[in-house]
């Protein structure tokens, strides 16, 4: 490889391999798993719990159509542990009995979007990719 051609790849190579980094902290994103909650219904939420496997995260009160802040989350899978209670006082769940045949999620930023049921008695939960 000829020296000039050498250094031009140089001078590209190097500068793309320090900005990659600084764009991920620009962008808010690190390199970790991060889910945050949509409210999909026409219910506010009161308060959302969402039971990881290693913690769990009290997103707060979510109004009808809102949107959480993004939380880093050590382990998780496309659903978990999903507790929501309405204004009235209901608690809707979606109970975890194992995690048997899923794979943890790889690093990346998700989005459990979770909606209430035509009667209002059963929670729903959609799996996003952000």
């Amino acid at each position: 490889m000829p020296r000039r051609f050498r250094r031009i790849v140089s001078l590209l190579v190097l500068p793309a391999a320090l900005v990659t980094p600084g764009c991920n902290a620009l962008l808010g994103w690190g390199g970790d798993v991060e889910i945050r909650i949509r409210n999909a219904s026409t219910y506010d939420f009161a308060k959302v719990v969402i039971g990881f496997p290693e913690q769990t995260e009290d997103y707060g009160a979510l109004p009808a159509g809102g949107v959480s802040g993004y939380r880093v989350i050590g382990k998780a899978y496309q659903y978990a542990q999903m507790e929501v209670t309405l204004n009235d006082n209901r608690k809707l769940i979606i109970q975890v009995i194992d995690y048997v045949g899923e794979t943890t999620l790889d690093n990346g930023r998700y989005t459990y979007q979770l909606g209430v049921s035509a009667d209002g008695l059963s929670l729903t939960h959609q799996f996003v990719i952000d």
